[in-house]
């Protein structure tokens, strides 16, 4: 059975730990667009108003502590699709670009 929970400020969205959202009010699974970055980006509507939300970062609030306050969620992969918890991470400006060197270094190797 698939986990969900709502979605933090939003009582009729759930969201999965993949990043799969669905609006409890319309039964209906929301695919949202993909920005030129290649992150995915869903639009939220809330007393009447809409809200653009990155995925990751909504799967990020939902189910992973910031205990923290890291402002930045890390693809551990680099895909910026794979939106689900284990690829994600709470990391700062630092910690991020830090990810970043390391893996183009990894790349340059092969």
């Amino acid at each position: 059975m698939i986990k969900m929970k709502n979605i933090i400020g939003y009582t009729n969205y759930l969201i999965d730990e993949c990043g799969n959202i669905f609006n409890s009010k319309l039964h209906k699974r929301l695919r949202g667009t993909i920005d030129k970055k290649g992150y995915r980006r869903v639009c939220l509507t809330k007393n009447g108003e809409e809200k653009t939300h990155l995925i990751h970062r909504l799967v990020a609030k939902t189910y992973i502590s910031n205990p923290l306050n890291k402002p930045q969620v890390n693809h551990i992969d680099k895909n910026p699709l794979n939106n689900c918890i284990k690829n994600l991470e709470w990391v700062t400006d630092i910690e991020n670009k830090q990810h970043n060197i390391r893996l183009k270094m990894l790349q340059s190797e092969y």
